[in-house]
C-alpha cells in the first residue's frame, strides 16, 4: 500500500526540517531562519548591484578605447592618403620639370 502513494509516505527533506523546527517551539527559530535568508538575499543583491556597476564601467572603458582606436585609425588613414597624394604630386612635378627642361633644350638648340 505504501507503493500506491509514495508521496504520502515520504516527506521531503525541507518538510522534515520545517517540522523539526516547529516541534522545538521553533516559530522563533523559523523567524530567525527567515531573517537570515532575508539578510542573505540583501547581501546577494548588493553583490549583484556591485557586479552590474563594474560591468558598466568595463563597457564605458571599451567604448572609450574603441572611439580612441577609431580616431587613431582615421588619422593614420588620413596621413597615408596625404603621403600618397604628396608622392603623386612629387612624381608629376618631376615629370613636368623633365618636360620643361626638354622644351628649353629643344628651343635652345633648335
Amino acid at each position: 500500500m505504501s507503493n500506491d502513494h509514495p508521496q504520502n509516505d515520504l516527506k521531503t527533506e525541507a518538510d522534515f526540517h520545517l517540522g523539526a523546527l516547529l516541534r522545538k517551539g521553533g516559530v522563533e527559530n523559523l523567524e530567525s531562519v527567515v531573517r537570515i535568508k532575508e539578510a542573505e538575499a540583501r547581501m546577494f543583491q548588493t553583490k549583484a548591484d556591485e557586479v552590474k556597476r563594474e560591468a558598466e564601467g568595463f563597457r564605458r572603458m571599451i567604448r572609450t578605447k574603441t572611439a580612441q582606436m577609431e580616431e587613431e585609425y582615421a588619422e593614420k588613414v588620413g596621413k597615408l592618403c596625404l603621403h600618397e597624394a604628396e608622392e603623386t604630386r612629387r612624381k608629376k612635378s618631376e615629370g613636368l620639370n623633365f618636360f620643361e627642361i626638354s622644351h628649353y633644350d629643344y628651343y635652345k638648340w633648335g
